[in-house]
């Protein structure tokens, strides 16, 4: 990867409707983004196809012989590749079981910082993500400083990413 991608996880929920009908719903937790609802979702044959209108999104993919992940590109604006595998304990972004708390705090116009607070006791000790990494790539770390400081993780969310966390 070089120095100036970004990397981030995101998750896509699909789901069968009671009627059969399906739903897809997308979110990516390193921007605390609760999910965007798909506006259609249809799976013929091996191949999946999904609408986010609201962030004007796209993503197609074959299932592939395993059936156990989808390869293929989401599109929004440019077209980048993106497999979705079936989450597993190790895989799933819920797997942080940490002890914390999350607050984003508005800095600007389609800016916030997240700020991870690992708690514990003494002086505030600062964990910056650089290097287009996010604060939760402290969760394993973080917990063992709680005995001596107050820990804290600090991240840019940017709607923009730009240059705006740069």
């Amino acid at each position: 990867m070089d120095q100036n991608s970004i990397q981030l996880r995101v998750v896509i929920n699909i789901a069968k409707t009671a009627k059969g009908a399906w739903t897809a719903t997308e979110s990516t937790p390193d921007e605390g983004s609760n999910g965007v609802v798909a506006s259609s979702v249809t799976f013929e044959g091996s191949t999946l196809k999904i609408a986010f209108d609201q962030i004007r999104a796209t993503y197609e993919g074959t299932l592939t012989e395993g059936k156990t992940a989808f390869k293929g590109t989401m599109t929004q604006g440019s077209p980048l590749p993106l497999d979705l595998e079936r989450a597993t304990e190790e895989s799933s972004w819920r797997r942080d079981r940490t002890s914390h708390t999350i607050q984003f705090i508005t800095v600007e116009d389609n800016v916030k910082l997240e700020v991870v607070d690992w708690g514990g006791s003494g002086r505030p000790l600062i964990l910056l993500a650089g290097g287009n990494n996010h604060a939760h790539g402290f969760d394993k770390f973080a917990p063992k400083l709680t005995g001596t400081y107050r820990v804290y993780g600090i991240q840019c969310s940017a709607s923009d990413l730009g240059e705006l966390c740069r």
